[in-house]
């Protein structure tokens, strides 16, 4: 479902961001977001924006990021030790505006279609129409749990790599 890619170096720059209010058709609706350049050992640099108000990071930190599909999931802080999920800082509302809108069109096509067919459709129409949103709603928190659970045991994984390292052996 989720691949799940870490990235770890040093934060180079950290800036924080105030979005404008989210269009129809963008699905984050994050107020906050956090643009975060770090050097990797490889002496490259990557640029990561973090949709969220939680950044326990600053210039100089050691830090991995959890990344699935393009985007930070979450973040271990080597220097400091905190982790923070960002699904679970800031989670995603599960309805979204351009959620009202559909049925709203659901509505007017089943009208459309009854008044140049059969009035019959409207008894499909209609019920189509009113379980949309909640249909969408429960799709949504599911996924989002199920996310936010994946992130924890990576989270839980990154941790326990920096904590447990092999012993080196003795001469």
């Amino acid at each position: 479902m989720y691949e799940f890619t870490t990235i770890s170096g040093r934060v180079i720059e950290a800036r924080r961001y105030m979005n404008r209010w989210p269009r129809l058709n963008e699905p984050d609706p994050a107020q906050e977001r956090w643009e975060v350049w770090i050097s990797e050992r490889s002496n490259s640099e990557v640029k990561l924006t973090v949709a969220s108000r939680a950044m326990p990071a600053r210039c100089g930190h050691s830090v991995t990021f959890v990344v699935a599909d393009d985007r930070p999931v979450g973040m271990v802080n080597l220097t400091i030790g905190a982790s923070v999920n960002f699904t679970r800082a800031d989670p995603m509302p599960v309805l979204q505006s351009r959620d009202v809108i559909w049925p709203v069109f659901m509505s007017f096509g089943g009208l459309m279609l009854a008044a140049f067919t059969s009035p019959l459709i409207l008894v499909v129409a209609v019920p189509l129409a009113v379980l949309y949103p909640p249909t969408v709603v429960v799709a949504r928190w599911l996924v989002r749990g199920r996310l936010q659970n994946l992130v924890d045991v990576r989270l839980g994984q990154v941790r326990t790599e920096v904590v447990v390292r092999p012993f080196p052996k003795r001469s």
